[in-house]
């Protein structure tokens, strides 16, 4: 039996003021840990990429609360976009262990070679050793990555 399969929602179709509106649908529906309106969103998300891009980098390099701020950066590496990566960067610095997790995850998955370094640094510097794991993780996960482009 294997997972049922995505069917993405119909293009996002709002403007700025229902872009903010699902923001904070998806950001009450993690403080109430709703796991089904959570997914029901970030379903969106992943079907309407550039529509949230902007306010999923802004929220998580800035909402208050780090379990936001933790799935934001989350979003946006399943999202792969390119944009956000000066984002993700800015997240490797955040207070929260899980953020800075989260953004070495993130960066992996858009494949953000120019961060190798900075990863190197967290994952010998960093004081968590969530944040210490997740950069070493991204590190080899990049490195495979760069072999793999330059294979014949």
């Amino acid at each position: 039996m294997g997972l049922p399969e995505f069917n993405p929602p119909p293009a996002f179709m709002g403007g700025p003021e229902a872009v903010e509106a699902t923001m904070l649908q998806w950001r009450k529906a993690i403080l109430n840990k709703d796991v089904e309106a959570v997914e029901r969103i970030d379903d969106i998300f992943r079907a309407s990429a550039s529509v949230f891009s902007e306010a999923l980098q802004t929220s998580a390099r800035k909402d208050p609360d780090p379990r936001v701020r933790a799935f934001s950066t989350r979003v946006l590496g399943n999202t792969k976009r390119k944009d956000a990566v000066p984002a993700l960067r800015a997240c490797l610095t955040d207070e929260s262990e899980h953020v800075r997790a989260n953004a070495a995850w993130a960066l992996l998955q858009v494949n953000d070679q120019e961060s190798v370094a900075t990863l190197g640094h967290l994952a010998t510097h960093d004081l968590s050793q969530v944040v210490q794991r997740a950069a070493a993780d991204a590190i080899q996960g990049l490195r495979q990555l760069a072999a793999s482009d330059h294979s014949p």
